[in-house]
């Protein structure tokens, strides 16, 4: 790698975490947005759903912008627009129509920053994305593991109000642009991407629609799996509240040391064999640990978060490399679909729950884990005979 890109890597890292940080503090807001502002859950509910459009419709659309714009000149845009947006919330916190606007802006601009990280990875490192990129959702994970502490300790042990926290996510927005100004770039980044492809052929990209399937899976586990798993542990397990929050934390914990760790394995046995490897180990404990009787099983969906963390990252080190120069446009609409698998799985566990119960929710996720895997190993089969080249 040229030094000169060494600036590059850490702001995406470090905005990789402030993303994650951003997204876990939704579960501290809450308690003030009902005493603050008056707002109910479906109200909460609403602005929260407006972030998550705003993701999707980031990636949506960020492959055409980088075809208009420079994607250099893109994600300093972006950054530029989450610190202004940060800064407005803070200043106009206590109104709702503020919040509705400003949480689907710094979702979009957010969005459209996360999905140049995955992108930047793999043009700084072609012979070693997966690794890279690994550590790239390592920083994800690190940032969701210390957000909620070091919210907590801003507003309990310093006495700041939550107006004080956007006020810093915009600092250190700003303080992020500035070292990009100063850092070297790609020259593929330098310059709005020469990609012309209609929506018609979108439908002949046999290899869009596979990573999309994919990545539809995949996210859909993972979210519906980590959304319910306090809920799971206390209705299952009768495990107490607290108690079964530092058992979320573990399974971020997981998650987290995962990718680092995971990162390196993956470069030493290869992407696709990797990939097949620790998806298998993941089927096999999700299996134990609902299956076991009793709470003899808890410990393996630690294992189980510890196998899927590194799925993530290796799939788009693979999509990235098979896609070449279409993949600033492809993934993208990978991710988007990705995120809407999330949601629907999120949302179906919740309907499964109310009718059935929530161990026959994650049962039902076993299955759809399941064929995440069966199709895994069906669609990238030929392609794994490439491995050789990696």
């Amino acid at each position: 790698m040229n030094q000169s890109f060494h600036y590059l890597v850490w702001v995406t890292w470090l905005t990789m975490m402030l993303t994650s940080m951003l997204e876990v503090i939704k579960g501290l807001l809450p308690p003030f947005l009902m005493e603050s502002l008056n707002l109910n859950s479906s109200q909460i509910g609403f602005i929260f759903s407006l972030s998550f459009y705003g993701v999707v419709l980031a990636n949506l659309s960020c492959g055409w912008l980088t075809t208009k714009i420079k994607p250099q000149n893109l994600y300093i845009y972006s950054l530029y627009v989450f610190s202004v947006s940060s800064f407005l919330l803070a200043w106009f916190i206590e109104s709702y129509s503020v919040w509705i606007l400003l949480f689907f802006i710094m979702g979009f601009s957010f969005g459209i920053a996360g999905v140049l990280n995955n992108l930047i990875t793999p043009v700084i490192f072609p012979d070693k994305s997966g690794k890279m990129l690994g550590i790239l959702h390592f920083f994800f994970g690190l940032g969701s593991i210390t957000g909620p502490l070091i919210v907590q300790f801003t507003l309990s042990y310093l006495g700041f109000n939550w107006n004080a926290i956007f006020f810093v996510y915009s600092f250190a927005a700003l303080i992020f642009i500035s070292i990009l100004h100063k850092s070297s770039w790609p020259i593929k980044l330098g310059r709005p991407l020469n990609i012309n492809i209609s929506f018609k052929n979108f439908l002949n990209q046999k290899l869009l629609i596979v990573f999309s399937l994919l990545f539809f899976l995949y996210v859909g586990t993972e979210i519906g799996f980590t959304i319910w798993f306090v809920s799971f542990m206390t209705s299952s397990y009768l495990i107490e509240p607290w108690i079964a929050s530092l058992l979320f934390s573990g399974v971020f914990t997981c998650y987290t040391i995962g990718r680092l760790a995971g990162s390196y394995v993956i470069e030493k046995i290869g992407y696709y064999r990797g990939l097949w490897y620790f998806s298998l180990f993941a089927t096999v404990f999700l299996f134990l640990a609902l299956f076991l009787p009793g709470s003899k099983g808890i410990i393996f969906y630690f294992f189980f978060a510890f196998s899927i963390s590194i799925i993530f990252p290796t799939m788009t080190a693979i999509a990235t490399s098979i896609f070449g120069n279409k993949a600033f446009l492809f993934m993208g609409i990978v991710f988007a679909i990705g995120f809407l698998g999330g949601s629907l799985s999120s949302w179906g566990m919740g309907v499964i729950t109310d009718f059935f119960s929530i161990k026959t929710a994650y049962e039902m996720i076993f299955l759809w884990f399941l064929v995440f895997v069966i199709f895994q190993k069906a669609f990238l089969h030929n392609l794994s005979k490439d491995e050789g080249r990696r």
